[in-house]
């Protein structure tokens, strides 16, 4: 379970819900507000009209990959998200955690 002060900001700054962010574990919750420096990421559970980037682990959701291919949502790994953060390019090759 995380610790009081990450869950306490993924609560205020994400659609996450409480049940969610008790799930994460602290190491989890950090690198969630890592990779979301200065709220320039919004972290939410669903899919919507409105989604840019879906970010997904190594076993994603089927329903949830469709649906973001349906709204034209870029799909990308942990890793590549890290890079785009940094970057602020999109795509290229999956990192190690990616494949």
């Amino acid at each position: 379970m995380a610790s009081e002060k990450p869950a306490r900001i993924l609560r205020a700054k994400s659609d996450l819900t409480a049940e969610q962010i008790d799930g994460l574990t602290d190491k989890e919750a950090w690198r969630l507000m890592d990779l979301c420096p200065q709220g320039r990421v919004r972290v939410v559970q669903g899919v919507s009209k409105t989604l840019a980037i879906l970010v997904v682990g190594p076993e994603p959701g089927p329903e949830k990959v469709r649906k973001a291919e349906e709204v034209g949502a870029e799909i990308m790994g942990e890793d590549q998200f890290a890079a785009f953060l940094e970057t602020g390019v999109v795509g290229g090759a999956p990192g190690p955690a990616d494949a």
